[in-house]
């Protein structure tokens, strides 16, 4: 993937009480490819993590959605809020 990463749009609707309008931010980040490597690890261990579970197969899916985890450190955003966090798939 890229090293760079950027978004500018509108996003999120949370503060609006009706939850149609979302608010325009924008951010530039790059990807931490060490941290992004540990997240792969824990990735690719899941499906050995699911089996511990402590519920039954039946709440699991029958296969296995691997995510897609990147860390990114952001250089610069801008909103009309500051997020707690950023849910990429939303982008």
């Amino acid at each position: 993937g890229p090293t760079v990463e950027s978004y500018i749009g509108f996003i999120e609707s949370y503060r609006d009480p009706a939850g149609l309008r979302g608010e325009w931010e924008g951010f530039v980040a790059c990807v931490n490819k060490e941290v992004s490597m540990k997240f792969q690890t824990l990735v690719d261990k899941a499906p050995d993590f699911l089996e511990l579970m402590p519920w039954s197969a039946e709440f699991e899916k029958a296969t296995f959605q691997r995510p897609d985890f990147t860390s990114l450190e952001v250089l610069a955003f801008g909103s009309s809020g500051v997020p707690a966090g950023i849910n990429i798939p939303n982008y």
